[in-house]
């Protein structure tokens, strides 16, 4: 395969990755056990903690529920994707909305993925996951009982009655791997536009790279995404780059979690400039002066600038935009109940499995 065609080829693993992780979340909400038990190979596993095993078991499990009952909604963002010829590795923040009618407490999940992939037969699959458990907070609606329990008018439902997402199921089933021809026509225009779609990407990987150091509080990590002179403006810090990188840990050294979801990210590329605005969901849990936690969830957007430096993307500017924040007293349930089984969870760097899992 030519240099021109493998920078192809590059675009084509990113996105048929990107698809199973999305198609792996449509499959436990929809509680579709064929469309989860797909974006598996054959000998895959899973370690969740509660089962560690075959992934085809694990599909049974967590698609059996009544499918009558409210929906879930895994909400996958930051994903991460390093390609390493027919092998990958990724990792991936989801935000998990789970509801009880009994209890009438609305659950958010936030944790992360951490997957190793493979091409085989020109199909890319997962070969193992691993999920790590890094906040909850459990809510209660606006009744309590289950005949106050919120229910919209166009509430989603499971795989039987579910008829948008039987046709999309269906695709999802029909399609198999994507690659490029050897002899496929590549047209100028063709790789202009691919080698920008490259360095959206690897500007996406900059953006995920900033917010996993500032969950796990990895410093070194958190200055190695920056050009020198690079600045920050996140309404409370107004400076150098550098500086911001030890003033943000510092100030969040005391949270007991912290978690930056990102997503709706548009990236603009000129030359060696770029440009992007991305949407973030920021979960802390943080003791006030009075020793009492409290869970905040802060909706907000980055409005970042980069550029390409001797070959190298770095950021060269940021500013934060903070749009709307709840704060509810802390509902954490890790430890207890559903959490009880979720047995890896979040650590700071250098403890976090993501290191490992990277390594």
């Amino acid at each position: 395969m030519s240099k021109d065609a493998e920078t192809l080829q590059r675009l084509v693993d990113y996105s048929d990755i990107k698809q199973i992780l999305a198609q792996h979340s449509r499959g436990i909400d929809r509680s579709d056990a064929s469309l989860f038990d797909s974006v598996y190979h054959d000998d895959a596993t899973v370690d969740y903690g509660f089962f560690n095993g075959v992934a085809s078991e694990f599909a049974k499990i967590v698609t059996a529920g009544d499918t009558d009952s409210p929906p879930t909604l895994h909400r996958s963002s930051n994903m991460w994707i390093k390609l390493q010829g027919d092998t990958a590795r990724s990792e991936s923040y989801v935000m998990a909305y789970s509801p009880d009618t009994e209890t009438g407490v609305q659950s958010l999940i936030g944790g992360r993925y951490l997957d190793k992939h493979s091409k085989r037969n020109g199909v890319w699959k997962i070969d193992h996951r691993l999920y790590v458990l890094d906040w909850n907070a459990n809510w209660h609606a606006t009744g309590s009982a289950a005949e106050d329990f919120v229910k919209p008018s166009n509430w989603g439902n499971q795989r039987e009655k579910d008829t948008a997402h039987s046709t999309l199921a269906d695709w999802n089933r029909l399609s198999g791997g994507t690659s490029v021809a050897h002899n496929s026509l590549i047209t100028e225009e063709l790789l202009i536009a691919a080698n920008a779609a490259l360095a959206k990407q690897t500007i996406h990987d900059l953006i995920m790279a900033q917010t996993r150091a500032t969950d796990r509080a990895d410093l070194d990590g958190l200055l190695a995404v920056w050009h020198p002179g690079a600045t920050v403006d996140g309404g409370f810090f107004v400076g150098a780059a550098d500086e911001y990188c030890r003033t943000i840990l510092e100030l969040t050294a005391g949270f007991k979690k912290m978690s930056h979801h990102v997503a709706n990210e548009w990236i603009e590329v000129k030359g060696d400039k770029a440009v992007s605005e991305s949407y973030v969901v920021v979960f802390v849990t943080k003791q006030d002066d009075d020793g009492d936690l409290w869970d905040e969830l802060t909706g907000g957007r980055y409005l970042d600038s980069f550029s390409s430096i001797n070959g190298e993307w770095k950021f060269t500017e940021r500013k934060f935009i903070n749009d709307w924040n709840t704060r509810h007293e802390c509902s954490d349930q890790t430890g207890e109940g559903m959490y009880q089984a979720l047995s890896t969870g979040g650590h700071k760097y250098p403890n976090d499995p993501v290191y490992a899992h990277w390594s």
